[in-house]
C-alpha cells in the first residue's frame, strides 16, 4: 500500500521509513531503519512509515498486548530520529489492520496526551484481542486495550466485515462502513481469513484505481470493484483514501468528523488526559474567496483578489506563534517559500479548546503566472508543526487574445485582473480594425485606429464605446 500511495498520489517520491519492534525477554525495542528520506528535496512533504511488529504480534507465543507496542513506538514519532525532524511536525494519518487497527487508536491516544492532533485515523477491520479470542496456555491472558476515538482525532473512518472470524468492530465516533462476505480477492488463493484480509485489499483499491490491484498476496479487479463498492462509492474512487488529506476529493463523512462546532461533525470523542500536552497544532487551514472555501485542487485566482485564510489551532499549555507562508510546493523543509503572508500572529494557551482565526490576504503583490500553495506554521519556541491548505492557487498570466485575418468570435475563459479593452488587445491592436460586443440590447464598439478609440463614432451611431471585457462575454474582432 505504501508504494501505491507514493506512485498514485505523491509523484513516486520515495520518502519512506520503517519502525521495527522486537522483543528481548520481556523488553520491547523500536528501531528506525531504514530512515533515509530526505525532505531537503522533493515537493510533497509526505513521509510514509511502515510499522513492522510482526516478530512480536503472535500473542499465543509470548507476544505482548498491542498497547505495549504502541508505548515503545510513540517516541519515534514525537522525537527526531537519525538526524531528521520529528514526524509529528507534519499532519498524521494512521492506518492499521486487525490488531493494528486497535493499536493505532492507542497510538492516537498517546499522541493526544502529548498534545498532538491526529488528522486522520483509519482502522481496517479492527480486532483487538479480548478474553473471547484464543489465549496462550498456562500464562496470563493477553488483552489489548479497546478501540476508541479520542478527542485529538479530527476524522476517523473504519472499514470492517462481520462475516467471519476475526470480525472487525465498529467504533463509536467514526464513520463505519461494513461488509458481509467479500467474494474474490483472498478467496481466490485459498488464504485463511479471506474476508478479514480483503478489507485491506479493498482499501488499497481506493488508493490505486487501476485494474488489477495487487498487494503481493492477492488481487482485485473490476469484478471485485463491482461487488464490493456501492454506486455512490464509484468503484472505490469515492470512499476510503479519498477522505485523506493527500487525495481529499470527497468531503469527510460527518459521523466520523470531530463534533467540535468549528469542524461541524457529529463524531463523539473519548476524553483525554491533557496534563502532559505540550505540542502546538494547526488543525485545519482553508483558503476562501467571497465566503466560499476553494477546497482541494487547483483554483485560478486573479491577482488583486482578496482571499481569506482561515485556520484552527490548539496549544494546551503555552502561547504560540502562527505564521502564514506562500510556497512553490507542499514541502516546508526544502526552502522553496515564495513569500510570507502578513505578520506573525500570537495566541495564548488554549487549554483543550480549538480556536479559529481568519487572515485577509490582498494578493495585489502577486505576480501573474505564479502557482503556489499556502501553509501555516505554528511554534511554541520548542516544538513546531506545519499544515498546508488543500488548494493550489494559480495566478494566471494577464488575459490576452489572438485573432486571425477577418472576423473572429472570441471569449475569455478567465476573468482578467485587468479587464480593460486596451490590456486585452495588447500585442494585436495594430492588426485590429474593430471590436464589438452586445451589451444591454445595444452594440459597444472599440476602434483602436481612432484617436478616441471609437468614442465619437459610437456616439454618432447610438452605440457605446467598449471599455472592458469579462469572462464569459462573447465579442467580435475584425482584423
Amino acid at each position: 500500500m505504501r508504494n501505491a500511495i507514493s506512485n498514485n498520489h505523491l509523484n513516486a517520491e520515495l520518502n519512506y521509513g520503517k519502525i521495527t519492534v522486537t522483543q528481548s525477554g520481556s523488553s520491547l525495542k523500536a528501531t528506525c531503519d531504514p530512515w533515509n528520506f530526505d525532505l531537503n528535496s522533493g515537493g510533497t512533504g509526505e513521509i510514509l512509515i511502515i510499522l513492522d511488529w510482526s516478530s512480536v504480534a503472535n500473542h499465543l507465543t509470548g507476544g505482548p498486548p498491542a498497547q505495549n507496542v504502541a508505548a515503545v513506538v510513540i517516541d519515534k514519532i514525537v522525537s527526531g530520529q537519525n538526524g531528521k525532524a520529528p514526524l509529528a511536525e507534519l499532519p498524521i494519518h494512521l492506518i492499521g489492520h486487525s490488531r493494528g487497527g486497535g493499536m493505532i487508536c492507542e497510538i492516537a491516544r498517546l499522541l493526544g496526551e502529548k498534545g498532538i492532533i491526529v488528522d486522520h485515523l483509519t482502522p481496517l477491520d479492527p480486532h483487538p484481542i479480548t478474553g473471547s479470542d484464543p489465549q496462550p496456555l498456562f500464562t496470563t491472558a493477553i488483552i489489548d486495550t479497546p478501540t476508541a476515538i479520542y478527542e485529538n482525532v479530527l476524522f476517523a473512518d473504519v472499514y470492517l466485515q462481520n462475516f467471519e472470524y476475526p470480525e472487525g468492530e465498529a467504533i463509536s465516533g467514526a464513520y463505519n462502513r461494513t461488509w458481509g462476505t467479500m467474494a474474490g480477492g483472498y478467496h481466490d488463493n485459498d488464504s485463511p481469513y479471506p474476508n478479514h484480509r480483503n478489507i485491506y485489499l479493498m482499501y488499497q483499491g481506493t488508493v490505486d484505481l487501476n485494474n488489477p490491484v495487487n498487494n503481493g498476496e492477492a488481487s482485485m479487479d473490476a469484478t471485485e470493484r463491482e461487488a464490493w463498492f456501492t454506486a455512490e462509492e464509484a468503484g472505490g474512487d469515492q470512499t476510503g483514501f479519498c477522505f485523506s488529506r493527500i487525495k481529499g476529493t470527497v468531503a469527510r463523512k460527518n459521523e466520523g468528523l470531530h463534533a467540535d462546532t468549528l469542524f461541524g461533525g457529529t463524531g463523539s470523542r473519548q476524553a483525554l488526559n491533557w496534563n502532559g500536552a505540550v505540542w502546538p497544532n494547526i488543525a485545519d487551514l482553508q483558503v476562501s474567496k467571497d465566503g466560499t472555501a476553494l477546497g482541494h485542487g487547483s483554483q485560478t485566482v486573479a491577482v488583486g483578489t482578496i482571499l481569506d485564510l482561515g485556520y484552527m489551532a490548539i496549544d494546551h499549555d503555552t502561547g504560540s506563534t502562527v505564521t502564514l507562508h506562500l510556497d512553490a510546493d507542499q514541502n516546508p523543509y526544502n526552502n522553496n517559500d515564495l513569500a510570507s503572508i502578513g505578520d506573525p500572529i500570537q495566541h495564548d494557551a488554549t487549554g483543550a479548546t480549538f480556536i479559529e482565526k481568519t487572515v485577509s490576504w490582498d494578493t495585489s503583490d502577486m505576480t501573474d503566472g505564479t502557482t503556489a500553495y499556502i501553509y501555516a506554521k505554528i511554534s511554541d519556541g520548542t516544538r513546531t508543526r506545519y499544515f498546508y491548505a488543500p488548494t493550489q492557487v494559480i495566478f494566471p498570466d494577464k488575459a490576452s487574445c489572438q485573432a486571425t485575418e477577418g472576423w473572429n468570435l472570441l471569449s475569455l475563459y478567465l476573468d482578467p485582473s485587468e479587464p480593460s479593452i486596451e490590456k486585452i488587445m495588447a500585442g494585436i491592436e495594430d492588426n485590429v480594425i474593430s471590436a464589438w460586443k452586445w451589451v444591454n440590447g445595444n452594440w459597444a464598439v472599440y476602434l483602436p485606429g481612432d484617436v478616441d478609440d471609437g468614442k465619437a463614432y459610437a456616439s454618432s451611431k447610438g452605440f457605446s464605446k467598449m471599455t472592458e471585457i469579462h469572462c464569459g462575454e462573447g465579442f467580435w474582432i475584425n482584423s
